[in-house]
């Protein structure tokens, strides 16, 4: 009797151990494996409401290729800026202010849905998003306040936003 049942308990692990590779292989072919980066989601700690819903869909591909997308459009209008020096006030200096603000509302809602999803302390660990978060603001108030002193020698360090693509 107690063989049957040890042969009994041996079966049901061999099946629960199947059951749970079909369970990893369907999972992973949904795209869904259990990797580090899974383990470290799990670890972020929640306190607003929505937020793993919020980071998960921030961290989608998708959105990533598009903030890929949106910085290097961003460095080529700038490129472009610095090559044509409109004079202000002219059409032109016009077009590359329009830009200037595209970009700056863009890459501002970008980093809000970044701090949200990775509120409070998660956010403030990555040197990449501080770095976006001094770029955003350098943009921002070299808009608001164009006349403060230094803030033309601040908004160069926009250009380097396209490092962010290689991290």
């Amino acid at each position: 009797a107690a063989s049957a049942a040890r042969n009994v308990s041996h079966r049901e692990a061999r099946e629960n151990e199947a059951r749970m590779e079909h369970q990893s292989s369907v999972a992973a072919a949904r795209g869904e494996v259990d990797t580090p980066g899974a383990q470290e989601e799990q670890q972020i700690p929640t306190t607003l409401p929505f937020q793993t819903p919020v980071r998960q869909l921030y961290e989608t591909s998708i959105v990533q290729i598009t903030v890929a997308g949106l910085i290097f459009g961003n460095f080529i209008v700038e490129a472009a800026d610095k090559q044509v020096i409109a004079e202000e006030g002219s059409r032109g200096w016009q077009v590359f202010y329009g830009f200037e603000i595209f970009f700056a509302s863009v890459f501002g809602v970008e980093l809000m849905w970044n701090m949200y999803g990775n509120w409070f302390s998660y956010f403030w660990k990555s040197g990449w998003n501080v770095f976006d978060f001094v770029i955003v603001v350098i943009s921002i108030t070299s808009m608001v306040s164009s006349d403060l002193p230094g803030i033309s020698v601040l908004r160069l360090f926009r250009a380097f936003r396209v490092f962010r693509l290689f991290k």
